[in-house]
């Protein structure tokens, strides 16, 4: 498998990013990005929320890595909505990471009023070449289709729950007709999805951990993962998805785990 993904307008994603909400102080940010950057990370999830970014832009400006090796995504907050206001937070954060432009740029989903100004700034900044692509996290169908009528370019990424027990079938089938790269976010439902009796039995069938399993599903059907972690050995299992492959009817029967009573569905 391929390590990256094209989006829609061209541009390289890669398959794996270090989500760094849980990132806090300069000495954890430091060892923690330099240990990703080691283990094979090249993408990194921040926001100005996170009060990480100016140490995560240290560490990555003083890496052996040269900027068009790294792909950096960047979050407005609730707060940081409107047109003017999407703009200022986007210069706060550009100045934080000491970059002359960001990968991606993602703004949460308010009130539609709101919400199409907003846009129309991230709109500006992908024309001005600020930012290469931009998208959206938490949209429901109708919020999401309400943009695709009214925005001129439309979302590059969605990013969303997704794992065996939360997915959202016509949020997924929206992102296929609309050529919408699916991001997960939370892809391990917080941890819940490796407590799962049916999850546990194919990491002990493959040799894998319940993390690989769920995260390698969400791999082969072509979506990206933002796992948050701050210990080497999971960030070693991560890149370690890339080394096996899941067979068809175990795919099909956690496509089709939260629908059946006894969560079981078996591919015939």
């Amino acid at each position: 498998m391929e390590k990256e993904l094209l989006l829609a307008n061209g541009v390289n994603m890669p398959l794996i990013t270090l989500g760094t909400n849980r990132l806090q102080g300069s000495h954890a940010v430091q060892r923690i990005v330099e240990e990703a950057l080691e283990v094979g990370y090249r993408a990194f999830h921040t926001a100005h929320i996170y009060q990480n970014e100016r140490e995560i832009g240290r560490v990555l400006s003083q890496s052996p890595y040269s900027r068009q090796l790294l792909f950096i995504a960047s979050q407005l907050s609730l707060e940081e909505q409107g047109y003017h206001e999407a703009l200022r937070a986007f210069e706060s954060s550009r100045h934080s990471l000491n970059l002359e432009y960001i990968d991606l740029l993602i703004m949460p989903f308010m009130e539609h009023s709101r919400m199409d100004d907003t846009w129309r700034a991230l709109e500006i900044l992908y024309h001005r070449g600020d930012v290469r692509a931009i998208g959206v996290t938490g949209a429901n169908n109708r919020q999401l289709e309400h943009l695709l009528k009214s925005c001129s370019i439309k979302p590059h990424v969605l990013q969303m729950p997704y794992h065996p027990l939360g997915l959202d079938q016509s949020l997924v089938n929206i992102c296929h007709d609309h050529q919408l790269t699916i991001q997960a976010c939370q892809p391990l439902k917080q941890g819940e999805m490796m407590y799962e009796p049916f999850i546990q039995e194919l990491a002990r069938k493959h040799k894998k951990t319940p993390a690989q399993i769920v995260l390698r599903w969400a791999l082969q059907n072509g979506v990206a993962i933002i796992p948050g972690s701050t210990d080497v050995s999971r960030m070693k299992e991560n890149f370690a998805l890339f080394t096996f492959e899941l067979p068809l009817e175990d795919m099909v029967n956690l496509q089709f785990y939260q629908k059946n009573s006894s969560n079981r569905y078996y591919y015939e």
